[in-house]
């Protein structure tokens, strides 16, 4: 674009986003403009010569760095086992009501999420809990979190006998659930 249209355009650094999510519709005063100059540079028979930008090529991140997978597994569109505490979270979203919790929030803070648990059979009692997510159970002293800021530890394996706190081994419920692990 002519070095002379960008200052008079509307917001000059949001047309880097209008040409990369093409088709985005621009603003209409900046779509005017454009046409006027280029319908002066028609008439003129004048042209712009356009600047080519050479870029090198994206390399990934992490070279050589392949990605790895849990156990094959087929619960509920999830094909394999967590191998981390995000795996964690989403194993819990996908069970938490059938395992008597409502979320209430979810965040990256200590605890990582509030949620209330189904105390009676009926479901007309529940209390609140806070939940912190953890691959390990273990993994909740590693970190040194406060015991007095938790009311559960949701984890993948529980491997912290002593445990002063309960704990709730997603691998252990899912299986309850139907989950079948290809070992």
């Amino acid at each position: 674009m002519n070095n002379k249209i960008l200052p008079q355009l509307l917001n000059p650094r949001s047309w880097r986003g209008y040409i990369r999510g093409s088709p985005t519709p621009v603003p209409f005063d900046d779509g005017v403009l454009i046409k006027k100059v280029l319908e002066r540079q028609r008439q003129e028979m004048r042209e712009y010569p356009v600047k080519v930008r050479i870029t090198k090529a994206k390399t990934p991140r992490r070279p050589g760095k392949r990605q790895v997978y849990g156990v094959p597994m087929d619960f509920r569109g999830l094909r394999h086992a967590p191998l981390n505490e995000q795996g964690v979270v989403y194993v819990f979203a996908l069970v938490s009501r059938d395992i008597g919790f409502t979320v209430e929030a979810i965040g990256t803070a200590f605890p990582d999420c509030e949620a209330k648990r189904q105390v009676d059979r009926k479901g007309g009692i529940w209390e609140r809990v806070r939940v912190e997510f953890e691959y390990n159970s273990s993994d909740f002293s590693k970190h040194r979190h406060p015991m007095e800021g938790c009311d559960l530890i949701v984890c993948w394996k529980h491997d912290w006998p002593q445990c002063p706190l309960k704990v709730i081994e997603l691998s252990e419920e899912i299986k309850k659930l139907g989950a079948r692990f290809e070992i």
